[in-house]
């Protein structure tokens, strides 16, 4: 009956001479399982911004294809209309004009538009 008695971890199952040990080894253990756990919780954060992050950058280029293929129709009726017309088109006080590509014409840059707003 000289059976010396052991006491086990309740986390990895290692047998231990004494009650004090043991405790100091599930202490050891859920400190080691809190840890991951919130490492885990972390890295599963993480990973949830950068599916969202990804989306919102599919949805940014799709929407910029959407505004792109928007201009090029604008663009393109604007054209028809010079060719129709022979004349720009007056859209929000600014004249656009595709007949001929000078900066002056498309509305893009227009001195005296600028002068008569103080500008120079």
């Amino acid at each position: 009956m000289n059976e010396e008695k052991t006491y086990e971890c309740a986390y990895c199952h290692r047998k231990w001479n004494s009650p004090e040990e043991r405790m100091k080894c599930e202490q050891k253990c859920y400190a080691e399982r809190v840890a991951e756990q919130e490492r885990q919780k972390k890295e599963q954060q993480e990973a949830l911004l950068r599916i969202k992050e990804e989306a919102r950058k599919v949805q940014k280029i799709k929407k910029i294809k959407e505004i792109q293929q928007e201009y090029d129709k604008f663009i393109a009726d604007v054209k028809q209309f010079n060719g129709e017309y022979k004349e720009p088109v007056k859209i929000d006080g600014k004249y656009y004009d595709f007949s001929n590509d000078t900066l002056f014409s498309s509305g893009i840059l227009d001195p005296f538009e600028e002068w008569l707003n103080g500008r120079f």
